[in-house]
């Protein structure tokens, strides 16, 4: 067993090569690129030129990937062109709201996913058996941003039965209140 997990991940390592090859080729196609997000109108050419020489964008381009990737290797994600701060900061910060959210879908999903599976399993063949393996099927063919999306529109806007923007209750982060928000944001 162990050795297949370790033959599975040697094999994921060029993959994830190839795709990181892919996607910053076509970065790098698109006719802008990060500097020119800074250029303000009151630069000079000079200005510009030295911005572009200290992110490295003046390198050839199997230079400017074989840098990035070094750095990415290395925990180095860059810097926000927003906030100016790390990017590893930026994410580490986001982590614990991330696995808050996600952690109790999983488990939602699981319970449900088991439950539903033991009905159509006591019902094999039946109308019950069929109607699950139906909206298993839905489920599974529809994009789940689109699902989402129907949700937020539907309950959160139409129905108004909870915010659609926020994780948290300003002012409120400790407090029941806040928990009730937070399982809005959940659902």
């Amino acid at each position: 067993m162990i050795r297949y997990i370790l033959k599975r991940i040697l094999q994921a390592v060029p993959l994830l090569l190839v795709i990181s090859f892919i996607v910053f080729t076509l970065i790098h196609l698109a006719p802008y690129d990060a500097i020119d997000a800074q250029i303000t109108s009151n630069m000079s050419k000079e200005e510009i030129n030295i911005l572009r020489e200290q992110s490295g964008l003046n390198k050839p381009f199997l230079i400017q990937y074989v840098d990035w990737l070094g750095q990415i290797l290395s925990g180095n994600f860059g810097h926000s062109l927003v906030t100016h701060n790390s990017v590893g900061e930026e994410i580490l910060a986001k982590i614990p709201n991330t696995i808050s959210l996600v952690l109790p879908a999983y488990v939602t999903a699981l319970v449900i996913a088991i439950v539903l599976g033991l009905l159509a399993a006591a019902n094999k063949g039946k109308w019950q058996d069929k109607f699950i393996d139906a909206v298993a099927s839905l489920g599974i063919a529809t994009p789940s941003f689109l699902d989402s999306d129907d949700i937020y529109l539907c309950l959160g806007y139409q129905l108004n039965l909870f915010p659609i923007i926020g994780m948290h209750t300003i002012g409120k982060e400790d407090d029941f209140g806040d928990f009730i928000t937070l399982c809005h944001a959940f659902i």
